[in-house]
C-alpha cells in the first residue's frame, strides 16, 4: 500500500554506549503480536479481523514491503522482507505528511506490554520546520467516547543534535494538560545510520498517574535504557471511554532530504 519506492542502502554506522544494568535486560514474555513481514504484505497489521490495525496515511506519505533487503541476522534467509515507510514533507501546501502503521486489538486487551520495533534509517535528514521541527517513528495515542478525542500521549521523535547527528527524544503532549507538556531528552546514543537498531518499549496505560513508560534503544551488541518514568497519565480515564492504540510511524513537518525513507522488522508486542 502507499509508495513503492526504492529504500536507498548505505554502509555507514554508528557505535553505541554499552550500558548494561539489571533494569536493561531484555523481558522474557510472552508475544500476543508479530510481523516480520515474510509474506510481503501488510496483512498481520489488519488482523486477525481486518480491522485490528493498519495503515493510516495523510499527505505525501505511505508504506510499501520491500523484498531482498530486511533484517537477517543469521544470514541464512536469501530473500528477507521489511516494510519500507516514506514520507515528503513539506507536501506542496501542506507542512505535514505522514504514515502511520497501527496496532489497535492488542493495547485495549492488555494495559501492559512491551512494544519492540528494529529500524533501519539509511542516512542522516535533517529537519527543517524553523519553530518546532519533529519527526515521529512511534506513538502512543489515547481515544475517549466522552468527551469524543483523539490524542497522542507519548512519541519516540527524531532531533539533530549541534553536530548533525540523530537522536531519539521522549516527547509528552499531555493532552489533559497541554501548557505543561515536556520534552524529554537524552545524551547517551545517537541514532545510527545504515545499520540495524531497536526501539523497544514497557508502557503501562492508565487513565490516572499510575502509568509507566520506559524505553531502550540497542542493537545486537548493546542495550541503553533511555528513560524510566513512572507516574504518569498515559490515556484518557476509564470514566471517559479511555483506552490506548500504538502505532510505527514516519510523521513529520520538515525534513530534508525528501522523500524520507526507512525500513522496519521484526515487530512485536508482548506481555510482561
Amino acid at each position: 500500500m502507499g509508495w513503492r519506492s526504492l529504500l536507498l542502502l548505505g554502509t555507514v554506522s554508528l557505535g553505541l554506549i554499552v550500558i548494561e544494568p539489571v533494569s536493561n535486560l531484555r523481558a522474557q514474555s510472552a508475544v500476543v503480536w508479530s510481523t516480520g513481514f515474510e509474506d510481503g504484505s501488510e496483512v498481520d497489521w489488519y488482523g486477525p479481523d481486518g480491522f485490528s490495525g493498519g495503515e493510516f496515511n495523510s499527505g505525501c506519505a505511505g508504506a510499501s514491503p520491500i523484498r531482498g533487503f530486511g533484517r537477517n541476522p543469521s544470514g541464512a534467509d536469501p530473500y528477507p522482507v521489511s516494510l519500507v515507510l516514506t514520507t515528503a514533507a513539506p507536501c506542496g501546501a501542506l507542512a505535514e505528511s505522514g504514515t502511520r502503521m497501527f496496532r489497535f486489538l492488542e493495547p485495549r486487551l492488555f494495559p501492559d506490554l512491551y512494544y519492540m520495533v528494529w529500524y533501519y534509517i539509511p542516512q542522516t535528514f535533517t529537519f527543517t520546520d524553523p519553530v518546532n521541527p519533529w519527526w515521529i517513528l512511534m506513538s502512543w495515542k489515547s481515544s475517549s467516547t466522552t468527551p469524543a478525542r483523539n490524542d497522542p500521549f507519548f512519541n519516540v521523535t527524531v532531533g539533530n543534535r549541534a553536530d548533525g547527528n540523530m537522536f531519539i527524544s521522549l516527547y509528552e503532549p499531555k493532552p489533559y494538560d497541554p501548557a505543561n507538556a515536556t520534552s524529554h531528552a537524552q545524551t547517551l546514543v545517537n541514532v545510527p545510520v545504515a545499520q540495524w537498531f531497536y526501539i523497544e518499549a514497557l508502557y503501562k496505560s492508565r487513565g490516572n498517574s499510575t502509568g509507566q513508560v520506559t524505553v531502550w534503544q540497542g542493537d545486537e551488541a548493546s542495550r541503553t535504557l533511555l528513560w524510566d518514568i513512572h507516574g504518569v497519565q498515559t490515556r484518557y480515564p476509564d470514566s471517559e471511554g479511555g483506552g490506548t492504540d500504538w502505532a510505527v510511524t514516519s510523521y513529520a513537518n520538515g525534513i530534508d532530504p525528501v522523500p524520507a525513507q526507512f525500513a522496519i522488522d521484526d515487530v512485536e508486542i508482548r506481555t510482561p
